[in-house]
């Protein structure tokens, strides 16, 4: 059975009214309209990425190894906006960090260092689900997290829910962040292979899933998109992000480079567009998605938002004149947000962008 907490602390899930917290076998069987009932019932919800955030995380610890200028870009980019967390792995990693920031000019409150059961740099699909109770206060959603090939990294979210007095609860899915969305008013989008995934390792059907993701995370809405054909992490985050709650920017591909998954985008802007939502119908924007024929997937849409910063990846060794068009679509759609290009080559050429080092954190009830 999934613990309420493992932490040890006030029971919030109970008073925020998700006492109906299931074992997975009946999380399960849950029906779909008692699972609407219950996402109603506790009035819960995941907040859009580019709502205020307290926090940034970043996965520092394999970042100041293999892409140092990346991390110092980052931090520099929202220095003074946001404080950032930064998840190392063991003392050296925390001075070797110290060090690079500092010689880049960084005062060291830039960064606040975790020291965490953490190996790798994907903090977005290890990292906790942050859900807000009606009153705001948040408790961390822990999934299984199975990717990349770093055990201990799946340790993380009880780590930092205890570093931030933050109430952990066992999702009872296996999940990489990667792989889910939210427009923060009770729409989520996920990929198709979440599903694939759960029904391999728990037997769970669609109905499954969806009342499991109803029941804990107070969706109300959900659409489960296919992932880019080829394209080796599988994740929504590589082609699609929300900017508002009623605005959405999907990838384009130029069908004369990749007719298959223009084929598919095109498709995925099709059954988006339009959607109701609690604010209205949902519009879609398309941008520019660079080349990849030499197995690098680049990505516009793995951005960061960071209060009124917006992270953007560019990529100077190809594609000069779609990071400017990437850019300018963001502008248009974030009018008096900033927005920085942060080059993103190195971190790319390992499958993943800056939208897959970093998670936003919500509503923290301890001081950095």
């Amino acid at each position: 059975m999934p613990s309420l907490s493992r932490l040890a602390l006030p029971p919030l899930l109970v008073l925020i009214g998700i006492v109906t917290l299931l074992p997975v076998a009946d999380a399960r069987t849950l029906p779909a309209a008692e699972g609407r009932a219950a996402a109603q019932r506790t009035r819960v919800r995941v907040p859009g990425e580019f709502e205020r955030i307290d926090a940034l995380l970043l996965g520092a610890a394999q970042m100041v190894q293999f892409h140092p200028q990346v991390l110092v870009d980052i931090v520099a980019a929202v220095h003074g906006t946001i404080q950032v967390v930064g998840l190392v792995g063991f003392k050296d990693e925390r001075e070797q960090v110290a060090t690079l920031l500092d010689d880049a000019g960084l005062p060291p409150d830039a960064m606040t260092m975790v020291t965490a059961p953490v190996r790798s740099m994907w903090a977005r699909d290890y990292g906790p689900l942050t859900v807000l109770d009606p009153q705001g206060n948040p408790y961390f959603l822990d999934a299984t997290y199975q990717g990349r090939g770093a055990v201990r990294d799946d340790e993380v979210p009880e780590h930092l829910g205890r570093r931030f007095s933050i109430p952990v609860v066992d999702l009872p899915l296996t999940m990489e962040g990667g792989d889910l969305l939210s427009n923060g008013r009770g729409l989520v989008l996920t990929t198709q292979r979440l599903l694939k995934r759960n029904e391999q390792e728990h037997g769970y059907s669609f109905e499954d899933v969806w009342g499991i993701l109803k029941l804990y995370c107070g969706f109300t809405d959900w659409v489960a998109l296919p992932s880019l054909q080829g394209e080796p992490t599988g994740h929504l985050d590589m082609y699609l992000t929300f900017v508002t709650a009623t605005t959405v920017v999907v990838g384009s591909y130029d069908p004369a480079v990749d007719p298959d998954n223009a084929a598919w985008l095109d498709w995925v802007a099709r059954q988006l567009a339009g959607r109701e939502t609690p604010d209205g119908p949902l519009q879609v924007e398309r941008i520019p998605m660079p080349r990849h024929d030499d197995g690098h997937w680049r990505t516009y849409t793995n951005v960061v938002y960071a209060n009124g910063v917006l992270l953007v990846p560019t990529y100077a060794e190809c594609c000069g004149e779609l990071d400017g068009q990437a850019i300018a679509v963001y502008e248009r759609l974030l009018p008096g947000w900033k927005v920085i290009g942060v080059e993103s080559t190195s971190l790319i050429r390992r499958n993943g962008s800056l939208h897959c080092v970093t998670l936003g954190l919500s509503e923290l009830p301890t001081a950095l």
